[in-house]
């Protein structure tokens, strides 16, 4: 939530109305999103990306992972 909030929010990045499970945000204008969640049954988060851009799913990402960096706990290691 704090992604899509005050200065937080990447530009060209909009939280979808229909959020039933997480966070999700149409992101590159329109031409891709993202979808933060927690793990049902592991202490993770799940992130899916898509993106119609070329490049688009690594754009998306990096700006994901230098978001969650800010929080100390999470291991990024697998990012």
């Amino acid at each position: 939530e704090a992604f899509c909030s005050g200065g937080d929010a990447p530009k060209g990045w909009a939280s979808s109305p229909d959020n039933f499970e997480g966070w999700r945000a149409s992101v590159l204008e329109g031409k891709g999103w993202v979808l933060i969640r927690k793990s049902l049954h592991d202490p993770l988060l799940v992130i899916n990306i898509e993106s119609d851009e070329p490049n688009g799913v690594a754009e998306t990402k990096k700006i994901v992972v230098d978001f969650l960096a800010k929080y100390e706990k999470l291991d990024l290691s697998h990012l």
